[in-house]
Formats: structure tokens, C-alpha cells, sequence
């Protein structure tokens, strides 16, 4: 027998309902035991943590979802079934229309492009049908003499049922309706005496069906939640079917109504079918947030809020906080990790997401893309190839047979041409043309591949938390080769023709699309995360509910593709059919059931602004909530400049001022620590003995000033960011040709004055020497070679405006300044240098200098040095991109010139006297921009800002201070972060260190 309860403190009192109504004599080891069903599993887990304290042991009873007692019956009568995932599903749907349409039935439904979306939308008008209860027969004559869409639709339904007798196959519906029909011959309900079926708002007709069948062999009961009688506009829980029995039981002892707090208030005026009055003044009981930024913004300002809460009430806990919202959850849940708050959350996520799904569909892609350059190089990557720097020198292949000429080439070892061959072995062996159980063979193969294998698996080396990463995936692709064996073993079974690659690779992503994986998450009990449909019937001290926007709550799914409302409604089976006015009414039962999950205090939340900055709208709800309460009471607009700094300070109850100073002291004392950019002292031991041996690169001197932790990255970790494909030369590469170009140039002309009257004879020969060390187009890619022409002739046009420079440098000057060194190199550089380069490096001592402050060695190249016959020169260093400004000199954040300076004082020219030292701008032909002593201004260079001697020596000192504090940071092994301030705008380790990670200075930015 199947009747109905109604019961007024269902949700609110568990523990009083299940005393007062079902007893407790079940608790006891012997006799038939009771079964409770729920709908969700969030509800399950909370009637079993009210009940288990109280009632101290189950005795046999069992707590089930719906498909478990589903499963159970299926287990005994059918266990040769086999179940049909959601993503098999689509590929038999895909079967049985292929079929149809080749033999002509389904000629509306054959034009539509056979993509993911396409079987997808299909399958829900499959799954409305049989959640309708809808048989294949009776939907067809339904239609009979209807439209042509709905006529095709019944006979992909027909021919989709017959597949799944003939396979034995199930999905979640056809197994209700198994079960229903089984449910006679199992024998589990000998063991059973009742079955409660525990808070459910509405029942598919198939699930009715099979509920009323199971009343049929023992008592059972729907108990619903009475709560929200009587209330405005909503659609009370109920069956479609009629039931015989029916009765309502109103608790005697209700929970306290009252307008005492304004928590309180909203939950029993909130679409009350009469006014109450609100509390005379205001509580901390209900907030109404409203943030400006979007939905990141929105559950930052909750994340900061919980900390508040936590940090105020000793007596809460974070498992007793509940965040129910309709964003993502992984996002939320990201969010709120970021502040430290631990997060208890089912997540689930596309397994088409994953990293290793995107691997299986790899190899499609990379063909499909015909063998487009970024994605053979994730195939390689994926397949455990790095491609060498030497990869990205060439000119990007574009066939598969010059990928296997070029990768083969580069290979140095027999080892790594093994390695290639085996791998692209994979993409010659997937074929253009065939059939799925082909398709399905080969992708096996490249799942089982030992080079995809070990790009996944866990290695002892591996650090957190990558570690736990890569086991997680190796989860996914146990699971991927459940699915494709699965899918295989499906489309042996049916006969199919041959499909293109495309198709397949539309079918296999469809599959993955739908499959779900669980994502692991901390097992430590934290702060609930839940979607609202999750959220009823539990209870929490505190709610926060977020996304009360329009078009997120309430949200509507859309009616069907081919099963329209209007159409559906004019049927006699209309009832069966969900229509959008049920959906708008449920939402708002849903939104009551979420308010009443608040025990103690209740925060609502909404967006006044998109991330982009548009303005958004509230949710009705959210209105009906405002139209309740008193103006100027419970309203909070969050401003967004407060949340920056919530990861860094959180607010404190007494004695705020000692807490905030000690955890200042701890922030400095942490900085200074041995895990805040300072190694310890073995390591600074290893750098001392590396350092005070060999000299340093004044380059590097400048990196660290700039940024310690970049200078480590790069220097000492030897951290190398693949640079994309260049077709043509980078700017640093024709950099690096200019110089060599000039080098070549001047040496036949040291010591000689250009002449203006020759300048067409220099330019021919510039041209000359452009064309000999200026990459030549060997290729047959037009393309290239039209850039490469650009390219030389763009070069040529810039060392011919340096020619004219130097003609009038010389007029200007009388000739007296000209070449003498050309890369003179110091410090052991002699590959590419001028003769008289000397392999002594710069010394640098500091006076009364301690053992544990050894003298500074630097070694390096100066690009050219002009001299006169008097001992006066004048350093240049060549650029050519943007020079340094004379400020970046001046205050030591540049030592190239200074110390170039000195190099040739102390190593070339003793008893010279420099003149200046300039950076020499190719692009602009300007030599310019450095350091100028007064002295230039007598020999004709007409200069701004030229140094006294007292300023000419604060530089050079200045520059030697900033150099030794440098070289001292280093030896004692310090790398920390540079100065949030002085963060360079770009710096390739950013990725690294996160200087600049969501939550800080540059979160506008960033959102």
C-alpha cells in the first residue's frame, strides 16, 4: 500500500519525526527492518549525523538513494546487464541514427551537422520521453499524422529501445523501468517492513510508477515536507498519480515563529499569505550583501566575511557554516581555498576536461589540424619528447613526413630516434577512413602507450602537490579505458560503416563531454559547499547563499528541442510533461527551503556589477526579500578595496593591536627565514666557493639588483622559458647580427674617420655583410622568404642611418674620436673578440675589507671603445632595442657603463681619461643617452646634462656600492622577492613566484 504523509517539521526535526511517527523498534537486531529513501546524498548524510547520536545503532536499517534500491533489484533479477553511461548512450543514439538516415526514415533529422550538441539535445528528448513513462509504441501512435520532427523522433525512440533488449543494455531510466517491472520477482523485500521515502519535491511519472508498484508488496510511505503550506506562489511537493491515502501532520511544537530576530522575521513573513511585522531594530541574525565585480568578487567578500565570523565566535566551527550558490563549485571552491578556509564539497567535472583526456584526443587533433605546429608540439610534450631549443630554429614542418625528417634530425641519440619513431608511429597508424571499432582499437592503443603512461604516473621524485596530481590522473586513465573498452565492445556489436577521423573525433569528445570524474578534495570537515537542490532539508548555524541574480536564480532549463511545451501541453499525457510555470514554482519552493537552512544567521548575496563592469540585475527573489525589510536595516554593499587585502589581515576581536604587531613581527622574522628567499648556510657555502673563483657577469649583477628571486631563477636554477617559433630572426637574434655586422665593418676601419663623400661605397658594403651573416632562405616556404627579405632590407636601412651617424659624429667632432676596440672582451672572453682582449677580470675591493668580504671579479664584452690620440675614450654599448635611461644609471640600477668604465681604466688604458660612456641606439642612431663628462663638451659633442667631476664620481661610487651590497646578498645565499613597487612590468618568472597572483595589487587587472 502507497500513501502519502505530509509532515509540518519534516526538515526541521528529524530526530522528533522519526520518534514520533516511524519509532524506533526497527533498532532492534531481529525482524524486517525498515528502508529510508532519499533524493539526494547531502540530505542522507544529514538525517544519518541528526539521527545516529540519538538513536545509537542502525540495526539493520539502511539509508539508500533512489538508484540504489533500483540497482539492488536489478542485481537479483538481471545481473547480465550491463549499464549504459551517459556518454555510451549518445553513441548508440549516434548508431541508431546513422542507420535511419542511410535507409532514408529520418530525412529532416539526417541534415543536422552530427556534432557533440546535436546527440546531446537527442538524448534529452530520449530522456524526457521515458521519464514521461512514454513507451515507444504509445509515443508513436501519439504522433502518428503529427509533424515530420516528432514522427522521426519516434522512430529513433523505437529503434533505441529495440538496441537496448537486444544488448541488454540500461541507462538510469530504462533501469526504473526495469526494476519496476522486475520488482515482483525480487526477493529483498522479505527482509524489508516499510519503506520511507524521505523529502522529495516532485517524482518523475516513471519513478511514481515504480513506487506504486512497490506498494504493492510492502507498506510504503512518501512523507513530504509541510512546511511551506499556505505559502504565496508555491508549488507544495506532491504525486501526479493519485494516491488513496493522504493525511497532514502538524507538529505541536513548531519552531518558535516569532519576530524576534530578523532571521526569524524573513523566514516566516517570506511569501507569507499575510504582513508580519518586522523586528523594531536591526540584528547581525540577516545581511543582504551586494558586491561590484562579479561572482570572484562576490564569494571573496564571503570568504572574508567567514573569517570574521570565525575569528569572533570561538563556539563556531566551519562545519557548521553552509555556502549554497549556483556558480560552479570548483570555483568556489578554489576561492574560498585561496583563504584558508577548509571546504567540504562534492566536486564533479567533465572528464573531458581532465589532462588526461585531453591527451587521448591528442593525436586526433594533431592530424585533424594537419600537423599544425602547436599541436604536435603538445603531442610531443604528451608523448615525453621536450622539444630541444634547437626545434624551434627551424622552419615549422608542416606534413607529417617533415616532421619525422625534421625530429629525426634533431634526435642525438639512438635512444631518442627510438623514442620519435615510436611515437609518431601513433599518428601514422590512426586512419583517415574507418570504422569505430577501428577508431576505438587505436585509441586504445595510444591510452595503453608506454609514452603517455609515463607522462602520467607518479615518479619518486615527483614533488607535491604534483604528487597527488598524477595520481589522480592515472585514476582518469584507468577510467578513459573503461569507457573506450565500453564503447568498443558496443560498436562490435552493431554494424556500422565507415566514418572520417572528424566524425569520430566529434563522437569521442561527445562521450567524454558527458562522462563525470570525482575530483578528490581535503577530507578535513570544513565549511559545506553545496548547489541549492543539494541544500534542502539540511540545516546550518550559519547560510550564506550567493548568485541571487536574474538568470541564475531562479533559472530555467529550456524546454525541449522537438518536445515544446506548446506542444506536449495539448497531449492527454500533459501532465507528465514539466511545464515552465511548475519550473518557476519549484524554484521558489527550492529558494524557501534554502533560507530555512539557516539556523542562527543568514546571508544573502548578489552582483551589482558584471566583471567587466556591467550592471547586473537582482534576482526576484532577492526583491521579494528587499520589499520585506525595513529601508536602511540588514543592507551591506561590500567595497571591493576591502577584500584585497583580506588574505593578508583579517579583523580580531579584543587586543587587536598586540595580535596585529605580533603577527607583524612573525611576517618579519618569516622574511628573513630560511624559506622566504635565503638558503642556508651549506648552500651559501657551495655559492661562496663558486663565486670567489670564477668572476661574475656584470649582467647578472644588475638581474639580482633588480630581482633576487629572478636572478636565481635564471642564474642559479638555470630556468629556461621555451620561447615560441621564430620564422624570422627575434629582435635579440638580429641584435646579436647587427653587432657581428658592425664588429666586421669597423675592423677594417680602425682608427679611420668616416667620410661622407664614401658613404654610398659603406653602404654597399653594410649590404654585403647583411647578406652573408643574415639567415638565408633555404626552404620553399613563400612566406618565409618574403619576411626574410623584409627583414634584411629593414637591417640594412638601420646600420645605414648608423653610417650617417658616424659621418656626422665625425664632422662634428673634427675626426677626433675613432674606433679602437671593437668587442673588446676582459675576464677570460676571447670567442669573437678583439685582439687585444685580456683574460684578467675586473677586481673590485672594498677598504678594511673582513675575510668574510672578498674582493668582486666581473668578466664581460664591451661592444666598442673610440679613442683620440690624446688618451681620452668614450665606451659605447650597442642597442638595439630601447637604451636604458640615464636615471636607471645614476641610481645604480644599471652598472654596464659604469664598470665598462673602469674595465678599460684599469685593464686597457691606465692613466686615460674616459670622456663618456653611451648607450648606442642602432634603430634610432643615437649615441646619446648614458653618462657625459663636461670635458665632451670641448671637443665639439654638444651635450645636455654632462657631469661635473664630483657628480662623474658619485656615479662610479654609487654604482660600486649598489654592486658589493649585490655580491654580499649573494654570497649569503639571498634571493628573496624585489619590492612589490618595483616588480618589473614583465618578467618571464612571474609564472613562478605569482608576485602578481589574484588577491593582490593588480587584482583590477587580473578580474
Amino acid at each position: 500500500m502507497l500513501q502519502i504523509m505530509r509532515h509540518s517539521d519534516l526538515y526541521h526535526d528529524p530526530v522528533a519525526f522519526v520518534q514520533n511517527v516511524v519509532g524506533v523498534e526497527w533498532c532492534q537486531s531481529h525482524g524486517k527492518k525498515p528502508v529510508f529513501l532519499f533524493p539526494t546524498q547531502t540530505l542522507l548524510e544529514f538525517w544519518e549525523e541528526q539521527l545516529l547520536p540519538v538513536i545509537g545503532s542502525w540495526g539493520g536499517t539502511r539509508f539508500l538513494l533512489f538508484d540504489a534500491l533500483v540497482r539492488e533489484i536489478l542485481d537479483e533479477t538481471r545481473p547480465e546487464l550491463i549499464d549504459l553511461t551517459l556518454g555510451s548512450s549518445v553513441l548508440l543514439l549516434r548508431f541508431v541514427v546513422q542507420e535511419l538516415a542511410q535507409q532514408g526514415l529520418i530525412p529532416y533529422l539526417a541534415q543536422a551537422f552530427p556534432s557533440a550538441s546535436f546527440y546531446t539535445a537527442l538524448r534529452q528528448e530520449l530522456l524526457l520521453l521515458k521519464r514521461a513513462a512514454l513507451d515507444p509504441p504509445v509515443f508513436f501512435k501519439m504522433v502518428k499524422g503529427g509533424s515530420q520532427p516528432l514522427q522521426e523522433l519516434a522512430l529513433v525512440y523505437d529503434r533505441f529501445q529495440q538496441c537496448l533488449n537486444q544488448r541488454q543494455l540500461a541507462d538510469a531510466e530504462e533501469k526504473i523501468r526495469l526494476a519496476t517491472v522486475d520488482s515482483v520477482h525480487a526477493t529483498c523485500w522479505q527482509r524489508l517492513e516499510h519503506l520511507w521515502v524521505i523529502g522529495f519535491t516532485d517524482f518523475t511519472p516513471q519513478q511514481e510508477a515504480f513506487l506504486h508498484q512497490i506498494g504493492n508488496l510492502i507498506p510504503v510511505t512518501v512523507v513530504f515536507d509541510h512546511g511551506p503550506a499556505k505559502r504565496n506562489g508555491i508549488l507544495l511537493p506532491a504525486m501526479r498519480t493519485p494516491v488513496r491515502q493522504e493525511k497532514v501532520l502538524i507538529s505541536s511544537a513548531g519552531p518558535d515563529k516569532a519576530a524576534s530576530s530578523g532571521l526569524n522575521y524573513l523566514q516566516a513573513a517570506l511569501w507569507a499569505p499575510e504582513s508580519l511585522l518586522p523586528p523594531a531594530a536591526s540584528d547581525d541574525s540577516l545581511e543582504l550583501f551586494k558586491v561590484k565585480g562579479g561572482s570572484r568578487y562576490e564569494i571573496a567578500a564571503i570568504a572574508v566575511a567567514i573569517k570574521d565570523l570565525l575569528a569572533t565566535d570561538p563556539t563556531l566551527t566551519a562545519d557548521q557554516i553552509g555556502i549554497i550558490t549556483v556558480y560552479p563549485l570548483e570555483q568556489v571552491h578554489q576561492i574560498l581555498a585561496s583563504y584558508d578556509l577548509p571546504v567540504t564539497v562534492n566536486l564533479r567535472r567533465p572528464i573531458g576536461e581532465e589532462p588526461a583526456a585531453k591527451a587521448l584526443l591528442q593525436p586526433l587533433e594533431t592530424i585533424l589540424s594537419d600537423y599544425e605546429w602547436a599541436e604536435m608540439i603538445k603531442f610531443l610534450r604528451i608523448g615525453g619528447i621536450i622539444p630541444e631549443e634547437e626545434l624551434y630554429g627551424v622552419d615549422p614542418p608542416t606534413t607529417f613526413a617533415q616532421w619525422q625528417r625534421t625530429l629525426t634530425n634533431l634526435a642525438a641519440t639512438a635512444e631518442q630516434k627510438a623514442l620519435i619513431h615510436a611515437l609518431l608511429s601513433c599518428l601514422d597508424r590512426l586512419p583517415r577512413q574507418g570504422t569505430y571499432t577501428q577508431f576505438f582499437q587505436t585509441s586504445l592503443a595510444w591510452l595503453d602507450h608506454p609514452c603517455l603512461i609515463k607522462s602520467f604516473l607518479p615518479l619518486n621524485r615527483t614533488p607535491e602537490p604534483y604528487l597527488h596530481a598524477r595520481f589522480y590522473q592515472t585514476a582518469v586513465l584507468g577510467k578513459l579505458r573503461g569507457l573506450l573498452q565500453k564503447a568498443l565492445a558496443l560498436a562490435t556489436a552493431v554494424q556500422t560503416p565507415e566514418v572520417s577521423l572528424h566524425e569520430f573525433y566529434l563522437t569521442l569528445e561527445a562521450i567524454l563531454a558527458l562522462e563525470s570524474s570525482q575530483k578528490p578534495t581535503s577530507w578535513a570537515s570544513g565549511v559545506r559547499l553545496l548547489t541549492p537542490e543539494e541544500a534542502r532539508g539540511v540545516a546550518f548555524r550559519v547560510t550564506f547563499v550567493a548568485g541571487l541574480n536574474e538568470g541564475a536564480m531562479p533559472h530555467l532549463t529550456p524546454g525541449g528541442w522537438l518536445l515544446q511545451e506548446e506542444t506536449t501541453q495539448k497531449w492527454p499525457t500533459r501532465y507528465r510533461f514539466p511545464t515552465n510555470v511548475e519550473q518557476l514554482l519549484r524554484e521558489r519552493l527550492l529558494f524557501f527551503y534554502v533560507v530555512n537552512t539557516a539556523r542562527e544567521k543568514l546571508v544573502l548575496s548578489c552582483c551589482q556589477t558584471s566583471a567587466e563592469g556591467d550592471t547586473l540585475n537582482p534576482s526576484s527573489f532577492w526583491e521579494d526579500v528587499d520589499r520585506l525589510l525595513p529601508a536602511g536595516q540588514y543592507r551591506k554593499e561590500v567595497k571591493v578595496d576591502q577584500l584585497r587585502m583580506a588574505r593578508q589581515m583579517a579583523k580580531y576581536p579584543a587586543d587587536l593591536d598586540s595580535e596585529i604587531r605580533q603577527k607583524i613581527r612573525g611576517e618579519l622574522a618569516r622574511r628573513q627565514s630560511n624559506t622566504n628567499g635565503q638558503l642556508g648556510p651549506e648552500a651559501a657555502t657551495l655559492l661562496q666557493s663558486i663565486w670567489t673563483v670564477k668572476p661574475l657577469s656584470i649582467s647578472a649583477l644588475e638581474s639580482y639588483g633588480i630581482c633576487p628571486f629572478s636572478y636565481f631563477c635564471r642564474y642559479w636554477l638555470q630556468i629556461k622559458p621555451l620561447a615560441e617559433p621564430e620564422i624570422i630572426p627575434s629582435r635579440l637574434t638580429e641584435g646579436s647580427i647587427a653587432h657581428l655586422i658592425l664588429r666586421e665593418f669597423f675592423l677594417q676601419r680602425r682608427g679611420e674617420v668616416l667620410q661622407r663623400n664614401r658613404l654610398s661605397t659603406y653602404t654597399e658594403e653594410i649590404r654585403a655583410l647583411v647578406e652573408q651573416y643574415y639567415p638565408q632562405d633555404h626552404e620553399t616556404s613563400m612566406l618565409r622568404h618574403n619576411l626574410l627579405v623584409l627583414g634584411r632590407e629593414n637591417l640594412v636601412s638601420t646600420l645605414t642611418k648608423v653610417l650617417q651617424e658616424e659621418v656626422d659624429w665625425g664632422e662634428k667632432t673634427d675626426g677626433r674620436f675613432t674606433p679602437r676596440y671593437l668587442e673588446l672582451g676582459f675576464g677570460g672572453i676571447t670567442e669573437e673578440a678583439d685582439a687585444q682582449s685580456t683574460p684578467a677580470p675586473l677586481v673590485l675591493s672594498i677598504e678594511h675589507a673582513s675575510p668574510d668580504q672578498p674582493p668582486l671579479k666581473l668578466w664581460g664584452k664591451i661592444d666598442r671603445v673610440d679613442t683620440d690620440g690624446a688618451g681620452n675614450f668614450v665606451v659605447y654599448d650597442y642597442k638595439s632595442g630601447k637604451a636604458p635611461t640615464k636615471a636607471e644609471i645614476t641610481t645604480g640600477k644599471r652598472l654596464q657603463l659604469p664598470f665598462y668604465l673602469l674595465a678599460v681604466l684599469q685593464l686597457f688604458r691606465p692613466g686615460g681619461k674616459p670622456v663618456g660612456a653611451a648607450y648606442y641606439s642602432l634603430r634610432q642612431a643615437d649615441r646619446f643617452r648614458g653618462i657625459w663628462h663636461q670635458e665632451a663638451l670641448d671637443f665639439g659633442i654638444n651635450i645636455k646634462g654632462a657631469l661635473s667631476d664630483e657628480e662623474w664620481e658619485a656615479i662610479l661610487g654609487n654604482a660600486f656600492s649598489v654592486a658589493f651590497r649585490s655580491y654580499y646578498g649573494m654570497l649569503k645565499g639571498k634571493f628573496p622577492f624585489c619590492p612589490p613597487d618595483q616588480c618589473p612590468h614583465y618578467c618571464v618568472y612571474q609564472p613562478i613566484c605569482h608576485h602578481l597572483s589574484w588577491g593582490g595589487e593588480d587584482e583590477d587587472e587580473a578580474e
